[in-house]
């Protein structure tokens, strides 16, 4: 896969965000520079950041949204958090995790959610 097919792939899933957010969904990604991006990416709405406000918030604030997507890094401490969130959250919520979207459009490039800033330059 080409870069630009990349690219395209890559605005296409925020596109897909975009509209889940639209429907109702809540974002989770791991800290402030994975929000700074997926919004210089052009995703809309304020994704909630696990690492600065904590499971306990998530809980109160998925109550509120149709579905939770993860964003986690492809990393052990991602797959370690979104295990825990899962396993908290599906009792409640939807969860669906796009985690190993970004590695599956990058073809194994991009393993942290903030290494997506070299799409950057689009918006």
């Amino acid at each position: 896969m080409r870069y630009d097919e990349s690219l395209v792939e890559l605005m296409d899933m925020i596109a897909t965000l975009n509209s889940e957010v639209e429907d109702g969904a809540l974002v989770v990604v791991e800290g402030k520079r994975d929000s700074e991006v997926l919004k210089m990416l052009g995703l809309k709405g304020e994704p909630f950041t696990l690492c600065q406000k904590g499971m306990e918030r998530l809980l109160t604030r998925c109550v509120k949204h149709t579905r939770v997507i993860l964003m986690l890094d492809a990393d052990r401490e991602g797959e370690r958090m979104a295990k825990r969130v899962r396993k908290v959250l599906e009792k409640h919520v939807r969860v669906e995790d796009y985690s190993r979207r970004i590695l599956r459009i990058t073809k194994g490039q991009v393993r942290h959610v903030e290494e997506l800033k070299s799409f950057g330059w689009l918006r």
